[in-house]
């Protein structure tokens, strides 16, 4: 729902339309607009969990919000980010965590940061000059 709202408020009232103020002024209907503009992006940013996060992605593949596509991005996975920090953990978690340096997943939100965590990881290892890049290429898919 917030989605639908800020790509009618980014149609109706685009960016590249917007009044660039300098020194003092007083605020008009448009600049009130730009500011209700602003806020329905900022509800979708401030959207969290699974569809929050699905949200942010359909949003940022959107061509209508190309020009914030970058930036987007980067809100998107510190808003993910804080939400994992949040978590509590239980003792037994506390030292899995302790033992292994990580705690054990307990919700999809959870599982879904780790696979992109452990995809990063990946990412970064075939970058080293001692990446199992060449072994890698040698193994053979079965059917």
């Amino acid at each position: 729902m917030q989605l639908r709202l800020a790509k009618l408020a980014y149609r109706h009232v685009r960016p590249s339309d917007d009044v660039r103020h300098e020194g003092t002024y007083t605020p008009d209907t448009r600049d009130n607009t730009e500011n209700a503009r602003d806020n329905l992006l900022g509800a979708v940013l401030d959207l969290s969990g699974s569809e929050g996060w699905s949200t942010k992605m359909a949003m940022i593949n959107d061509p209508l919000f190309a020009h914030f596509s970058d930036r987007g991005r980067i809100l998107a996975e510190q808003k993910a980010a804080e939400e994992a920090d949040a978590a509590t953990l239980s003792e037994s978690e506390f030292k899995t965590l302790d033992t292994y340096g990580e705690a054990p997943p307990n919700t999809l939100d959870a599982m879904y940061q780790l696979l992109r965590d452990r995809l990063d990881d990946i990412d970064d290892a075939l970058l080293q000059d001692t990446s199992p890049r060449e072994q890698w290429a040698l193994i053979e898919m079965r059917e």
